[in-house]
């Protein structure tokens, strides 16, 4: 298990966690000043504003003006990718994949939150497939019915590139996707590298709460949707066993980062976005004064330039 921090941390095995959840989930305890965290929460607002400025025009863009700057992958009437749109399978595409990249969104956020991450890809790796799905239902349904095309969309990249490594990253809802892919694949041979940021793996107590107050009805959240998120949920235990089940059994190269920041406004606690799939193996990074929108672009240079290095380690 490794573990990084943006700024001084103090890491232990003791808990913020109760106890019947500490195998689940990293146990992270916070020993920051009460003025640091002041400081990190007014540093958070800060970024957020600049975070949904910067997501304004894009957004207005892909839902109001139909706008894409990127083709994503859309979903035909039977709920499929079409086999002959996706990235390996243009007629364009003229060289070997050099991997593949798989970017997944939140609940309710378009593929447009990706753009950044599509134009570094482009940019640093060309030859690398990116597949930007855009997700049934907005990711408002159970998890295996949105991630059931997802996952056959890669199974043809794995088909048609064996033994061609793979990037699953994931934002919030959209980590639980990443991790329902990888444990799925299991039987693969192919090396699997699975990024979670501010992953809503546990579920959020933010969902408890609106429920305590006869909130939900107000956010029109499929019933699946809110089993799952309540924070330690049996759902959300399952998913986890069943993870880490299927790590014992993979045939292929796996690995994991979590990144998860203290100040997230949306997954709470942020330690839902940590959870154990291999505690040998997996990275947790752990960061301050970012919220859980701005967190997907603090961390990007990171994770795409470590993502372009272990690709490069898989053909080696």
């Amino acid at each position: 298990m490794q573990v990084s921090a943006s700024t001084l941390t103090s890491i232990s095995i003791e808990t913020l966690i109760e106890p019947s959840q500490r195998d689940l989930l990293f146990s992270y305890e916070d020993k920051r000043t009460g003025f640091k965290k002041f400081v990190h929460v007014i540093i958070a607002i800060f970024r957020e504003i600049i975070s949904d400025a910067k997501l304004a025009l894009p957004f207005i863009k892909y839902f109001v003006l139909k706008w894409r700057k990127f083709e994503y992958s859309m979903l035909d009437l039977d709920s499929k990718y079409v086999t002959a749109d996706l990235p390996w399978n243009k007629p364009e595409k003229n060289k070997p994949s050099e991997g593949l990249y798989v970017l997944l969104h939140g609940l309710n956020c378009p593929p447009c939150a990706w753009d950044n991450y599509i134009t570094q890809i482009r940019k640093d790796q060309p030859d690398a497939d990116c597949f930007v799905p855009v997700v049934k239902d907005a990711g408002n349904n159970s998890l295996e019915s949105i991630s059931k095309p997802i996952l056959a969309a890669v199974g043809d990249y794995v088909k048609k590139n064996p033994g061609k490594p793979i990037c699953l990253v994931g934002a919030s809802n959209g980590a639980r996707i990443a991790g329902y892919i990888e444990r799925k694949l299991l039987q693969e041979k192919a090396a699997i590298k699975t990024i979670s940021i501010a992953g809503v793996h546990f579920g959020t107590k933010i969902i408890d709460k609106l429920e305590e107050f006869r909130l939900l009805k107000l956010f029109n959240f499929h019933p699946n949707i809110v089993k799952d998120f309540k924070f330690g949920s049996e759902s959300a235990k399952k998913y986890l066993f069943d993870w880490r089940q299927s790590d014992k059994l993979a045939e292929g190269i796996r690995d994991r980062e979590f990144y998860a920041s203290t100040e997230d406004d949306k997954v709470f606690t942020f330690t839902s976005g940590l959870p154990v799939i291999n505690e040998l193996k997996d990275k947790y990074i752990i960061i301050h004064g970012e919220t859980h929108h701005s967190l997907i672009d603090a961390v990007q240079r990171r994770i795409l330039q470590g993502c372009k290095n272990w690709m490069a380690a898989q053909a080696a």
